[in-house]
């Protein structure tokens, strides 16, 4: 399996369009790991929701932290690398249509 990475610098680009072209890749990238956040919001790993410890307190709002937190590093990591072609897409579309901007100016 070969990994393409994203194609984020046009090849006649000017230092403007590399910064708004680095732009959009982070935000594209950012936007795909919420995506994945959202998406794998509703799974709970390890205990069910509302379990209670062996003390018979129930620390559902540590719990609660800790798998958000886990769930955003995992997503971010997804998102970094290839992720889903999420964010490739993006940046393909919006690459597609400044370009079809700038032929018809």
């Amino acid at each position: 399996m070969t990994i393409t990475p994203i194609d984020s610098t046009p090849v006649d680009s000017t230092q403007s369009d590399r910064q708004q072209q680095s732009k959009l890749v982070d935000g594209a990238r950012q936007f795909e790991a919420m995506l994945l956040g959202e998406m794998l919001k509703p799974l709970h790993f390890g205990e069910a929701a509302g379990a209670d410890d062996a003390d018979g307190d129930s620390s559902g709002g540590a719990n609660d932290t800790l798998r958000s937190m886990g769930v955003e590093a995992l997503t971010k990591s997804l998102a970094s690398g290839p992720g889903f072609g999420i964010a490739k897409q993006i940046i393909q579309q919006v690459n597609r249509e400044d370009h079809s901007k700038k032929i018809k100016s």
